[in-house]
């Protein structure tokens, strides 16, 4: 699997790849009206039509590359978020895992959430209910990350052992 910071530097380059398909609709357009009000002998008549043609085939082209590079995109997205979880789930299963056997309550939940700030730099919200877990992450928007929220699905514990200990 790629390391996160790869995947991000993949997605940078694909965004870059995505051209503007304003100016190949601005040449359709035109070829369009050239051909519309085109007078004069059939070979010309033609020859306006072929140049609209071409014009047409260059910005279904320039559409069709978009859309390859925008699904490309969504698939890298999820490929980081999958490398972002690979890499701190670690983290975070040791964080929690320091806690275990202590209540969980307000102050033990802030602590937690603090100490997984500091290590992923990312906010953190923890939804514990014994058996089952859930961590959302939350991204500042602005931040290099693709997306703004990742959810750790919940996980099942045992009746008589916490989700995440020793996980």
């Amino acid at each position: 699997m790629k390391k996160f910071v790869d995947i991000l530097a993949d997605i940078a380059a694909a965004n870059a790849r995505i051209t503007d398909t304003a100016e190949a609709e601005k040449n359709l357009d035109r070829e369009i009206m050239r051909t519309v009000y085109k007078t004069g002998t059939e070979e010309e008549k033609a020859a306006a039509y072929a140049n609209y043609k071409a014009a047409e085939a260059r910005y279904i082209a320039e559409k069709e590359k978009n859309t390859r590079l925008l699904v490309l995109i969504q698939v890298l997205r999820d490929n980081a978020a999958q490398a972002y979880f690979a890499e701190n789930i670690g983290t975070i299963c040791d964080i929690w895992n320091r806690y275990a056997g202590k209540p969980h309550g307000e102050k033990t939940a802030e602590k937690i959430r603090n100490e997984i700030r500091q290590a992923i730099n990312a906010r953190v919200w923890i939804h514990n209910r014994y058996d089952t877990a859930e961590i959302a992450v939350y991204f500042d928007h602005g931040t290099r990350y693709p997306f703004t929220e990742l959810v750790f699905c919940p996980t099942k514990g045992s009746d008589n052992k916490p989700a995440l200990v020793n996980n």
